[in-house]
C-alpha cells in the first residue's frame, strides 16, 4: 500500500482583507435567574398533569354537553339514560376538581421556584480585538 502525504497550500494573504467591520449591542447590565433544577422539574410536571386533566375535563364538558337522551316510543326519556347524563356530570365535576387542585399545586411549586431562585446581576465589559473579557459579577451590595 502506498501512504499518500497531505500536501498543505500555501497560505496567502485574506482576500476580504478588512472590508468587514461586524459590531454587535449588549446590554450595559443583565440579569440572570438561576433556579433549582428539582424544583423546576416539579413544576414542569405539574403543569403537563394539569394540562392532560384539562382535556379530559374539556372532552367530558362536551359528551355531557352534547349528549341527548334517548327516548322511548312515547317520548318519554330512558331512566338509565337520563342517569347517564347525571353520571357524566358528576364525573366532569370530579374532573373539575382534579384541575383546580393540579392547577393549585403547579401554583405552589412556581411559587416555591421563584422564591429559591436566585438572580445574578452581571455588567457587560467593552471587547476590542486585543482584548477578550469575559463579563464580570457586580456586587451584590454596591450600597455598602
Amino acid at each position: 500500500m502506498e501512504s499518500t502525504e497531505n500536501k498543505k497550500a500555501t497560505s496567502g494573504s485574506n482576500p476580504a482583507g478588512s472590508q468587514f467591520n461586524i459590531e454587535f449591542w449588549m446590554p450595559e447590565k443583565f440579569e440572570l435567574k438561576m433556579v433549582n433544577a428539582s424544583t423546576l422539574t416539579d413544576y414542569e410536571l405539574w403543569v403537563g398533569i394539569t394540562s392532560v386533566l384539562c382535556n379530559f375535563l374539556v372532552g367530558f364538558v362536551v359528551a355531557a354537553i352534547t349528549y341527548s337522551p334517548q327516548l322511548d316510543g312515547d317520548s318519554k326519556i330512558i331512566p338509565a339514560s337520563q342517569y347517564a347524563q347525571s353520571l357524566l356530570w358528576v364525573v366532569t365535576a370530579i374532573f373539575a376538581l382534579f384541575v383546580i387542585g393540579a392547577v393549585c399545586v403547579a401554583y405552589q411549586k412556581r411559587k416555591t421556584m421563584n422564591l429559591k431562585a436566585k438572580k445574578l446581576d452581571y455588567v457587560a465589559t467593552v471587547v476590542t480585538e486585543s482584548m477578550r473579557q469575559v463579563p464580570t459579577k457586580m456586587a451584590e451590595d454596591e450600597s455598602t
